[in-house]
């Protein structure tokens, strides 16, 4: 009996305490049966210890001892499905690449399964629109090549019409017109022009006058401006830049070439997208201008007006202001400046002295100090017309 008693106090030394056995994870979730296993044993092997003791020092009492085989067999069953858990789960460590790549699978499934109405849609739309984008595209390359096809037949019949015999019957009219008739063009080789002058059969180009290089020059670039350079030039907007024309002419020209540039580049040819026409003759601007241009004197005017709209910046206005005051009292035949001179009024003086200043660029005028109020001096301006009781023209002018 106490050899008995002996072996069961090393066996119930031998367990684990319960709380070892709940450090491992997979036995913390499910704890409460664990317990329960565990304290059934445990307490069966403690009864029958105490029954055995009782024994030792009672002989002659009976005593049963309990048998424990099957809760032994139940718990050691848990321990043994939970050993299948670890190892399933150091499998998983162990393969993890492999495991996630089946979850991955396994999610996309389910996913796949509860959007699939949603996905199936979505690719019967996506077909049907590539299918339809396909067409388009299928559309657009027949198109270029018609219009390629288009295009070569549009090359050859221009090159069927683009000749140069036209050009050469307006240079001749416009020599005509123009009142030169000691020298016509006439077709050279096949795209070529030479001068003809009277029977000269080959005239030299540096025979001509300034003038009447100028004139061949400016004829044949109305031309150019008109018509194509090559036949495969494409229609295009043009910007046309005319420099001083009528330099080199003598003034008898000056208003044929007006004319002449006003009939091809001011008409109703929206073939020009800008015209640019740069000149130094006052007499030659104002026969291109119309109506609508204004003369200097009015130009002036018009300036000082965008002023007070705030439409352009001070920097012009002194010069502006001495024009007008030159232009309008030498016509009447007055000297403002002498009045002005005479007047005991400071004003008048740095009136003077500010338009006449500020008119001309110096050496002593380049400095930071421009913040001049124009306004003080626009009163000034305006007084002398009063002055010189000619208001009503003033107000006329700034209407």
């Amino acid at each position: 009996m106490q050899n008995l008693s002996q072996k069961y106090s090393n066996y119930l030394e031998g367990i684990p305490n319960r709380n070892e056995f709940l450090e491992n994870i997979f036995i913390k979730e499910e704890e409460s049966n664990f317990v329960n296993l565990y304290s059934q044993l445990y307490h069966n092997l403690e009864a029958n210890k105490e029954s055995i003791k009782k024994k030792i020092n009672n002989p002659s009492t009976k005593i049963i001892l309990q048998s424990s085989q099957e809760l032994l067999e139940k718990l050691n069953s848990f321990l043994v499905n939970i050993q299948k858990k670890i190892d399933g789960y150091n499998e998983k460590i162990k393969n993890k690449k492999e495991i996630k790549e089946n979850l991955k699978n396994e999610f996309w499934q389910i996913m796949r399964w509860q959007y699939d109405d949603d996905i199936t849609g979505y690719e019967k739309y996506k077909n049907k629109q590539e299918s339809e984008i396909k067409k388009v595209e299928t559309d657009i390359s027949n198109l270029q090549q018609k219009i390629k096809e288009q295009d070569k037949i549009i090359l050859e019949n221009q090159a069927k019409t683009i000749n140069i015999e036209n050009t050469i019957i307006s240079i001749n009219q416009s020599l005509k017109d123009l009142g030169l008739v000691g020298f016509t063009i006439e077709k050279y080789e096949e795209k070529f022009y030479r001068i003809v002058r009277n029977e000269d059969k080959n005239p030299n180009f540096k025979s001509l006058s300034e003038g009447e290089k100028m004139i061949i020059s400016f004829l044949y670039f109305l031309e150019l401006c008109k018509g194509k350079e090559s036949e495969t030039e494409e229609d295009k907007k043009k910007a046309i830049v005319i420099d001083d024309p009528i330099s080199s002419l003598s003034h008898n020209h000056i208003f044929n070439v007006a004319q002449l540039i006003k009939q091809i580049f001011f008409g109703n040819n929206n073939e020009f997208e800008q015209i640019f026409i740069l000149t130094h003759n006052l007499y030659f601007f104002n026969e291109l201008k119309d109506n609508e241009i204004l003369n200097d004197y009015q130009a002036y005017w018009q300036i000082l007006k965008d002023f007070n709209n705030k439409e352009i910046y001070s920097a012009i206005i002194p010069n502006t202001m001495r024009n007008i005051l030159e232009h309008f009292f030498t016509f009447i035949g007055k000297d403002y400046k002498n009045e002005l001179n005479k007047s005991n009024n400071i004003k008048d003086k740095a009136f003077l002295r500010y338009i006449d200043r500020e008119s001309h660029s110096d050496s002593e005028n380049l400095s930071d100090m421009k913040d001049i109020d124009v306004k003080n001096f626009a009163e000034c301006f305006k007084q002398i017309f009063t002055d010189f009781r000619y208001e009503e023209h003033y107000n006329l002018m700034m209407k």
